[in-house]
């Protein structure tokens, strides 16, 4: 009969791999912190199965979604050449979060080439050929850097985010976030991340996308 069992025999590789990735997840998930404000402007019946995510870089507001202000505001920086790191990030982190069972999220980029001269009825005919029902409009409005005690760079961002119903042509929600990384460690993805989560949460909560999570699924699959 054996009294005494042996110590079990750890992998050290294996610990310290653990443990990396512990601490990385305790350090990212405080990176960056959101400050949201909301407006619902209607309500849907049932949430939206395809929506289009477009990011644009301007100092005025999105009074509507015409054809002049599209040329004036969304054309100029919609799918440029200077913001297409910024704008990928953004897109990617935004389709991560929203996307589930049952809304599917585009990004402009897959609909769209990079610095192609997009008309109105362009853009308009694009998105009703892919059947999206409507177009998420992110305006990194500011960007900033905050420095740390030993000089670092923390990335901030402030964004007006409008959601525009394609079938009436109406702005239906609109926020206003800020979102402020708190330590050293945050970089740019963190406040992409961040306020994709916000937002899905809150445009979830407001009904306009079913509850993310799950990979989108094609009607009939």
């Amino acid at each position: 009969m054996t009294l005494f069992t042996s110590h079990p025999v750890f992998n050290t590789l294996k610990v310290l791999k653990y443990f990396t990735v512990l601490l990385a997840i305790t350090i990212f998930s405080g990176c960056a912190v959101s400050n949201f404000k909301t407006v619902n402007n209607t309500k849907l019946i049932d949430p939206y199965g395809k929506i289009a995510v477009i990011v644009i870089n301007t100092q005025e507001e999105l009074i509507d979604f015409t054809e002049q202000s599209f040329d004036d505001l969304v054309r100029p920086t919609f799918n440029d050449l200077k913001n297409i790191e910024v704008r990928s990030q953004l897109e990617k982190s935004f389709q991560n979060n929203l996307s589930s069972a049952h809304t599917a999220v585009v990004k402009s980029s897959d609909l769209f080439k990079v610095h192609e001269n997009v008309s109105y009825d362009g853009f308009m005919n694009q998105l009703k050929d892919n059947k999206v029902e409507a177009v998420l409009v992110l305006n990194m409005s500011g960007y900033w850097n905050t420095y740390s005690e030993s000089n670092n760079a923390i990335p901030n961002a402030s964004f007006l985010c409008y959601l525009v119903d394609l079938k009436s042509g109406q702005q239906v929600w609109l926020a206003t976030s800020t979102v402020n990384g708190t330590t050293e460690w945050a970089a740019y993805n963190n406040v992409c991340n961040t306020l994709a989560r916000g937002t899905s949460r809150k445009l979830y909560k407001a009904g306009f996308i079913y509850k993310s999570g799950f990979p989108y699924v094609e009607p009939g699959q």
